[in-house]
């Protein structure tokens, strides 16, 4: 016969076949329901099981496109909020895919699954290149000649670049990221006049195409920190890191004056926490919107 005395032994051998199976094995397909039980904790396995077996109706899953901008994302503090976002790989932010930008990579960013629920494209606008913007501060950030996003009108007036300027009809909603700790060695209050100064230069880049745009606060710090009104035992002010309250942002920012729906949410960015609430607030307001035929009507003869 064709297999001789020796080939016979090592087919039929026991190492043989426990080799085989195992090979085998490893070929085989593992179920993915398995899979997700193994690999991850009760808190994502949850979201997986309802994208797995139910079908969600198209309009929750409706895409969105947001910008992501403000001091927020560039204080040494709390700039690691992208990084947080875009890396985060879990049930609530899962980035899916880069998107392309208007001509010159402008707008260009990931799109996000949000939840198993929505996806959303963010955007994220940055004053300059990292080593540069670390240290734009203050009135520093509005300067052209720190910030690529703005220049100087003949008039003096600062407004966005025309590159900038064209992304703004694609956009669906504003977060504005803010540094909300209070250091205790400046005015929290002059801080925010002058960041709300940067949040006008978006609202006139909109009034360009007579858009109004929902806008999410997100008022960042790097860790858990006590209220900015908090004292020492002594009843001296402490010196450590406060937050700035929602009530001082709200009014620093002026944001009783905005055109359009607004919150604020408070954001711990070392565990992410708070975060969510706002993009559940925006994501749903928006898709709200998208069921109103006047607010079609109302974007269609801008």
């Amino acid at each position: 016969h064709l297999v001789g005395n020796r080939e016979l032994f090592i087919i039929y051998s026991s190492e043989f076949r426990r080799l085989t199976r195992d090979k085998s094995a490893k070929k085989k397909r593992k179920d993915p329901f398995r899979t997700m039980l193994e690999s991850n904790s009760m808190k994502d396995m949850l979201p997986r099981l309802l994208a797995f077996y139910v079908s969600l109706p198209q309009e929750e899953q409706c895409s969105a496109r947001l910008v992501l901008f403000g001091p927020g994302i560039e204080s040494e503090r709390t700039h690691d909020l992208v990084h947080k976002i875009v890396n985060a790989r879990s049930s609530t932010f899962d980035a899916i895919q880069f998107i392309r930008g208007l001509q010159g990579g402008v707008g260009s960013g990931v799109r996000i699954n949000y939840k198993h629920i929505y996806n959303f494209d963010l955007m994220c606008l940055y004053t300059n290149r990292q080593n540069e913007r670390l240290n734009n501060k203050g009135e520093a950030r509005l300067d052209p000649r720190n910030n690529v996003t703005v220049m100087e009108d003949s008039d003096g007036t600062i407004s966005l670049r025309p590159e900038i300027v064209k992304l703004l009809p694609t956009l669906h909603a504003l977060v504005f990221a803010i540094d909300a700790t209070d250091t205790q060695e400046e005015n929290y209050m002059e801080s925010l006049n002058i960041m709300r100064k940067e949040l006008d230069v978006i609202l006139r880049g909109l009034d360009t195409f007579r858009i109004q745009l929902p806008l999410v606060v997100l008022a960042c710090t790097q860790a858990s920190v006590t209220s900015s009104q908090g004292l020492s035992p002594g009843g001296a002010r402490s010196v450590s890191n406060h937050k700035i309250s929602v009530k001082d942002i709200i009014t620093g920012l002026r944001l009783q004056e905005f055109p359009s729906a607004w919150g604020v949410w408070e954001v711990e960015v070392e565990n992410m926490r708070g975060a969510e609430r706002g993009f559940d607030w925006v994501l749903h307001h928006l898709r709200k919107k998208r069921k109103d035929w006047n607010y079609h009507q109302i974007q269609g003869q801008n």
